[in-house]
């Protein structure tokens, strides 16, 4: 009796052919990943390089962009971990000098190898009020940004969303009051 013609949810005929069908698709997403990468500067420059090796990417404006601020002249000391956007194959950044009186939302371009300035983000406090690192997250299903400006807001935590899609802009999500506190 042959093996493969028994009804069984998953005969041991097709375990090849499932192997094989996972090989060719994990292959061709690996490139794809690089091809889509391919013909930028952030791409080709990734591509040349060997595993575990760290290169300076040229940039055309980042001084211009995040090199201001009244204390310390960039907008780093108040930062934001960036975030991916792979769809648009941007990194988003928000971040302030100690003493500015805003935050600022840049952005990384991929295909143009420079950075954007979409402004201060006004309704969030200032710098110097907010100082808390890392409260930028990103939901990459949706591309929507989510900023917390930690210790802006006395009356608890109020979390701003961006739509990606639509280059937002920034707007009031949602908002979370200690028990204790009134609003």
């Amino acid at each position: 009796m042959n093996v493969c013609m028994k009804k069984r949810l998953l005969s041991p005929c097709a375990l090849p052919t499932v192997v094989i069908t996972l090989t060719v698709l994990a292959v061709s997403l690996y490139c794809v990943r690089f091809i889509s990468a391919a013909g930028t500067t952030l791409g080709d420059l990734a591509t040349s390089m060997q595993p575990g090796s760290w290169v300076a990417v040229p940039q055309t404006n980042i001084d211009s962009i995040l090199g201001h601020g009244t204390r310390k002249g960039n907008n780093l000391p108040y930062s934001m971990s960036g975030k991916w956007d792979s769809v648009t194959h941007r990194l988003h950044f928000l971040g302030a000098d100690d003493g500015e009186p805003h935050i600022y939302h840049v952005y990384y371009d991929e295909a143009t190898n420079s950075w954007v300035d979409l402004g201060f983000l006004s309704g969030f406090g200032s710098a110097p009020g907010i100082h808390g690192y890392d409260q930028l997250a990103l939901d990459p299903v949706t591309r929507q940004l989510y900023f917390n400006p930690y210790g802006a807001n006395p009356q608890g935590t109020k979390v701003y969303r961006y739509f990606l899609a639509s280059n937002g802009p920034w707007n009031f999500a949602s908002q979370y009051t200690p028990s204790g506190m009134s609003l």
